[in-house]
This record gives structure tokens, sequence and C-alpha cells, in this order.
């Protein structure tokens, strides 16, 4: 499953940005309370340049009583 984001790092207003464009993946633990994500990501450090890594940013959220949180 990809994310496509088609501005890309122009007219973002604060820099350096991460652009997750370059994908999203994602996954549950075995009984559904945490749900993991990773985005992949390049960092555009101006409008135009960016530095040429690419990132790879996880993030996880807490499933309890109906709501979501993410996790630290």
């Amino acid at each position: 499953m990809g994310l496509i984001i088609s501005s890309y790092g122009a007219g973002h207003p604060n820099y350096p940005y991460y652009d997750p464009s370059e994908g999203f993946s994602s996954g549950f633990n075995t009984d559904k309370t945490q749900i993991y994500c990773k985005f992949y990501c390049v960092k555009y450090l101006s409008e135009y340049i960016i530095d040429g890594v690419y990132y790879t940013i996880p993030v996880t959220f807490y499933v309890n009583g109906g709501n979501i949180y993410p996790g630290t």
C-alpha cells in the first residue's frame, strides 16, 4: 500500500520537511491493540533540495476503549 503525495516539498512553510511520498507500511500486533506504521520519506532542506537520504520513520499507535493514541 503506497501513500502518494503529489505536492512533494514545494511550498511547504517549514524546512527541513519529511515528505512521506516514498511509501507507507502498517501492521497490527496479535491482539490488535497496537498499530505499527512506517513512513518512508525524503527530507527536503528547501523547496527543491533534498539531502539524498531516504528515511524510515516508525510510529506506534495504541488502541483502547474505541480510541487510538499515538505511542512514544
